[in-house]
């Protein structure tokens, strides 16, 4: 069996790629940060990290979560195991078995995250 492979080029008349730092006047739909090219001359759209980062009792990263929910559902795996809002030890704020039990119910990882509701 043969392949043939074809290598084709845009014209010059072709129109430029689509830039979001250009296009975007409202601002970005959620989840995507600004940031700049590696030239630093054109503004670039990228993806922003999950906010939550599940951790063992061992300290061996294991997750990162964009809700509580999701990081409710890893942590309970892990008995001793950390929710944080970043990578360092004092960023925590749930430890599976001593904040609660979050097999029991993700919303108490919520709770402790987002604090008493009036």
């Amino acid at each position: 069996m043969r392949y043939e492979i074809k290598i084709c080029r845009t014209s010059p008349q072709a129109a430029p790629p689509r830039r979001y730092a250009d296009e975007r006047d409202s601002g970005l739909p959620e989840g995507l940060v600004r940031g700049r090219s590696t030239t630093g001359e054109d503004e670039i759209v990228m993806a922003a990290a999950p906010p939550f980062k599940v951790y063992t009792v061992d300290n061996i990263y294991v997750a990162a979560c964009k809700f509580t929910e999701d990081a409710a559902a890893v942590v309970a795996l892990h008995d001793g195991g950390t929710v944080r809002t970043g990578h360092r030890k004092k960023d925590i704020f749930f430890t599976q078995g001593v904040d609660g039990d979050a097999a029991d119910s993700y919303d108490v990882v919520f709770d402790t995250w987002a604090g008493p509701q009036p």
